[in-house]
């Protein structure tokens, strides 16, 4: 997914590119993201279907952001655009452009969080997914619906938000196909969604729904550092 940031203050996109790497390593979600400080550079790389989601500051040097938004549909009619700004004068005229989102500065994280969620709605596609083979029917599952995933019997159990899928894959072969940055291997028997990790304890790692999930004793401190890293990466941003 491509996402265009155009702002005139490099403190806010810097910013605004720290959240939109923090949600995209939460949700599992490879993002390409393209930073512009006025709108002529912007419109010499925009066209349809180039970007999926605009950033756009309400002020951009001497332009306002609803007159850059009008060009943009003009060019673009599909692409999600969200206005980043100090002031709410301009919240109804945003409708005009029909942008999804109206944020102001500073932008806290629960609310960009929220904002991105109505985002994948439309492009739910973006977000990694795997496939799997349950009740001989073929199902695409987002990888951030994915709490964990545990060995039972001669099949997987993939735990989701939505519920159990089950499935003859191998734990191995899901893990070649599920992304390493976000999922763990912490036991032969299972793979854990870091997301879902409440706390860290002597010998399981505890989950946000209060399953305890199996910590392998000869590389516990292996995996316990790998956790303490990918918690580290979203502090970093």
């Amino acid at each position: 997914m491509r996402i265009a940031i155009c702002d005139d203050c490099k403190d806010d996109i810097k910013h605004l590119t720290n959240l939109i790497n923090k949600y995209s390593l939460l949700n599992a979600l490879n993002v390409e993201i393209m930073q512009y400080e006025c709108e002529e550079s912007l419109f010499k790389d925009l066209k349809k279907g180039y970007f999926k989601i605009v950033f756009l500051d309400i002020y951009i040097d001497k332009s306002l952001g609803i007159d850059v938004a009008k060009k943009i549909r003009e060019i673009d009619g599909d692409c999600l655009i969200i206005f980043t700004t100090i002031s709410p004068n301009y919240a109804l005229d945003a409708y005009s452009v029909h942008a999804i989102d109206y944020l102001l500065k500073p932008i806290d994280f629960d609310v960009f969080e929220n904002s991105l969620d109505r985002c994948v709605n439309f492009f739910s596609d973006s977000f990694k997914v795997i496939q799997v083979l349950s009740n001989r029917l073929m199902i695409k599952i987002p990888q951030k619906n994915i709490i964990f995933i545990e060995v039972f019997n001669k099949y997987c159990l993939i735990h989701t938000t939505e519920g159990v899928i089950k499935t003859y894959m191998s734990l191995s072969k899901l893990e070649t196909l599920i992304d390493s940055n976000v999922f763990l291997r912490c036991h032969k028997s299972y793979m854990i969604n870091m997301k879902h990790i409440e706390e860290i304890l002597e010998n399981d790692f505890l989950l946000k729904n209060n399953t305890k999930i199996p910590i392998s004793q000869d590389k516990k401190l292996i995996f316990k550092q790998k956790y303490i890293d990918y918690l580290f990466k979203i502090t970093r941003s």
